[in-house]
């Protein structure tokens, strides 16, 4: 056990880490009595967003968050993924489309367009070599292909769904937050559609 957890340390996979921790306190704060549960979670958030906010960590994705978290946004963080999203924004502000997107599936035409443009007039910004075909964020996505008003709508369905059935609304915010670092896969899509729908029929039967 003390082999493999200096494995893990020595190789700095935190996120692996925040997830057994996550899973853990998951765990102990169901033996808490309900009305307890919902108040020690926003406790035990606010703890962790302000300790990571203040205290520096070496390297890893933790270092990452802290350095945003306090201003200090790298475009190479998330594996190129923050420089991408500030990105994102710069295409919609140049091309005046901030409003109504760039157009259905038009995100890997217009922001590698605009990503060679910028590299040639800024030859000392942070470069990525990569092709992109999508932001990995499912809301920059949709901001950028359908606008501001497609997003607020895809936001009032996540949203909604949370408060959904209980059976169901678990499912719906998971798939809401792992949308913030992924795009539509074909494969999980389909479900949170599917989940969604189940608890607002649930809801609306107003079955328990």
């Amino acid at each position: 056990l003390a082999a493999d957890l200096y494995l893990i340390l020595s190789m700095e996979v935190q996120f692996g880490l925040l997830t057994v921790a996550a899973l853990l306190v998951f765990i102990l704060v169901r033996f808490l009595p309900k009305k307890l549960r919902l108040p020690v979670l926003l406790a035990l958030v606010v703890v962790a967003v302000l300790v990571v906010w203040l205290v520096p960590v070496g390297s890893g994705p933790l270092h990452e968050l802290h350095e945003v978290m306090n201003g200090n946004a790298d475009p190479a963080f998330g594996s190129g993924r923050v420089g991408v999203w500030i990105y994102c924004f710069d295409v919609l502000h140049d091309e005046g489309r901030l409003f109504l997107g760039t157009g259905a599936d038009t995100f890997a035409l217009r922001f590698n367009n605009w990503l060679s443009a910028y590299y040639a007039e800024h030859p000392d910004a942070e470069h990525f070599d990569v092709y992109y075909d999508n932001p990995h964020n499912e809301y920059i996505a949709l901001l950028m292909n359908s606008g501001i008003p497609a997003l607020l709508l895809f936001l009032a369905l996540v949203i909604g769904g949370c408060f959904g059935h209980p059976a169901w609304r678990d499912g719906v915010l998971c798939y809401g937050i792992q949308a913030l670092l992924s795009f539509s896969v074909c494969i999980v899509a389909p479900m949170f559609w599917a989940v969604l729908g189940m608890a607002w029929r649930k809801k609306q039967a107003g079955e328990e």
